[in-house]
């Protein structure tokens, strides 16, 4: 069977998101299409749906929040480990290729996704280790995307309040060359 080299994850981080900008975009709008259906769904008001940005300079540290639908446990690790396999529908939802939020992976040292499902009394992380995989990407070695995968993401589970719902992004320690 064909293997899917490691130039494939170049490609979806920093070859289709040259302007460090658009990473954030892309996060908001990841956040704003959940905000639609947790309105939709009746989990959240207009009134108190919220995205929320924090920014550090200091700490070179981002964090996208938003308190919509969150992802439910059992689906956390499919729905954002895979790639490029999103269930958004093009013309309803803002994004819908499944691998915007890889785009941080380019910009920051750790990219960090945190969420909790409404009802569910668990918050889900996964961490990927930006530096390693860029690493990866320029070494000599032939990875395929799997091996790199496996190598720069970790995932954890802590008990969350079972009325929680939300879905957060960190960016950690960003690099020194993106001054935007």
């Amino acid at each position: 069977m064909a293997k899917i080299g490691k130039n494939i994850l170049e490609n979806l981080t920093t070859g289709m998101y040259s302007d460090s900008k658009v990473a954030y975009r892309e996060y908001v709008q990841n956040a704003c299409d959940q905000i639609d259906k947790a309105i939709d769904s009746g989990i959240v008001t207009p009134e108190l749906a919220e995205v929320a940005i924090f920014i550090d300079q200091k700490k070179r540290y981002v964090s996208i929040e938003d308190n919509a639908t969150g992802v439910r446990e059992k689906d956390f690790v499919a729905q954002l480990g895979d790639i490029a396999n999103s269930d958004k529908k093009i013309g309803v939802d803002k994004g819908f290729r499944g691998i915007g939020r890889l785009c941080g992976l380019a910009y920051c040292r750790t990219l960090v996704f945190t969420t909790s499902y409404a009802g569910e009394a668990v918050a889900s992380r996964m961490n990927f280790d930006a530096k390693l995989m860029r690493e990866m990407l320029i070494s000599d070695k032939k990875y395929t995307v799997d091996e790199i995968l496996d190598a720069i993401v970790t995932t954890e589970t802590d008990t969350e309040e079972k009325d929680k719902h939300y879905f957060k992004v960190e960016l950690i320690d960003i690099n020194h060359e993106n001054t935007d």
